[in-house]
């Protein structure tokens, strides 16, 4: 998270690789990012894949992200 952070502080475009296969990299991506970005990934059997910054996929990406929140 920290990476993605410190992309986004540095104004500047950015490449964060991700060593391996972690289809779930760009959810915190999704979170971060400004409203009106585009955040592009390669997915495996689907090539370039493109997800806009909008609030309906930040509220998505932070609905799935709450479901691996262990609660009390």
């Amino acid at each position: 998270m920290c990476a993605v952070k410190e992309a986004f502080d540095k104004k500047t475009k950015t490449v964060i690789l991700v060593g391996g296969e972690d289809d779930l990299a760009v959810l915190p991506v999704l979170l971060i990012a400004p409203l009106g970005f585009s955040i592009y990934y390669g997915q495996p059997g689907e090539g370039l894949v493109r997800v806009d910054v909008t609030e309906e996929n930040k509220e998505k990406a932070y609905r799935l992200v709450e479901k691996f929140i262990v609660g009390d």
